[in-house]
């Protein structure tokens, strides 16, 4: 219950009336007894009118209190599933895995959400909208996401550097200057490789980007911005199988940030690569 309810209210919090959030605050600090109360209930032990409640649950996407209890009860069976465990065994089943990675997935991009600070997302995005080129540093899994960043930047018109030789992200970072910017993308903040990159970078005086849930980790030391995914991880035989997850998520942030930040601008640059792209498209009208 605590996952399905609360992400949904999380997601439109900033958007919410000072009533409404007080109405959002109570539901989530009550989550464990707001499915045996009634709107009467919850109105007034929130102190709010019963009206502000049925708004506060719009906003969240429901059609009203009772879409709202009826959708909480049916979450409920699931999510007690979800939450007695979500790690892997060598004994689980199919079904069993089924339920455990949707439920890892959704609970570590809830805490993304929770760890995501709008004002620093802000200014990553302005400085990748105004960097004359952006060098991309990864590794292993979080080179896949650095590729998929690198593609959506290439697309919007961005002059993007990316190597997937380490050798050569350390030394293309000490050919930068204040006016290029530089993203190091590393789970735990510890890859060595990606930390040297970004510290060339800084070093040449490029603004630097760190996207990491590890948020007192070396790479950090040399980020003017850390996008911070959040603190849960899952792991099977070491290898942390959902990072992609979370930094996916961030990288579409910053991606859709960008388009909206001047949207005739990249909107006009986005249709023409369609156009440019149009042919490579089986026609399957006829």
């Amino acid at each position: 219950m605590k996952n399905y309810m609360q992400f949904k209210i999380n997601s439109v919090y900033p958007m919410l009336r000072k009533s409404e959030k007080t109405v959002a605050d109570y539901i989530i600090r009550n989550r464990h007894k707001i499915s045996r109360m009634t709107l009467r209930d919850i109105a007034e032990s929130s102190g709010v009118s019963q009206p502000t409640v049925i708004r506060m649950l719009k906003t969240a996407g429901f059609n009203g209190f009772s879409d709202f209890k009826r959708k909480l009860k049916m979450k409920n069976s699931v999510e007690e599933t979800f939450s007695k465990s979500c790690d892997i065994h060598p004994w689980n089943t199919v079904e069993e895995i089924h339920a455990k990675v949707i439920a890892s997935s959704v609970r570590m991009l809830e805490e993304t959400l929770k760890s995501t600070d709008v004002k620093i997302l802000e200014k990553a995005i302005k400085i990748l909208s105004e960097a004359q080129s952006i060098s991309i540093y990864a590794v292993e899994n979080s080179y896949a996401v650095s590729l998929d960043l690198a593609n959506k930047l290439t697309y919007l018109g961005k002059k993007c550097i990316i190597y997937p030789d380490t050798f050569l992200q350390g030394l293309s970072a000490t050919a930068l200057n204040e006016n290029d910017a530089a993203i190091g993308i590393s789970l735990s903040g510890k890859s060595i490789d990606t930390v040297e990159a970004l510290k060339n970078a800084h070093k040449s005086g490029a603004k630097t980007i760190a996207l990491t849930n590890g948020t007192n980790s070396p790479i950090c030391k040399y980020a003017d911005i850390i996008l911070d995914t959040g603190n849960s991880d899952m792991k099977i035989c070491g290898d942390s199988i959902f990072s992609r997850i979370t930094q996916t998520a961030v990288v579409n942030m910053l991606y859709i940030g960008i388009i909206l930040s001047n949207y005739e601008y990249y909107s006009e640059i986005l249709m023409k690569n369609e156009n440019l792209i149009a042919d490579k498209h089986y026609n399957t009208s006829g």
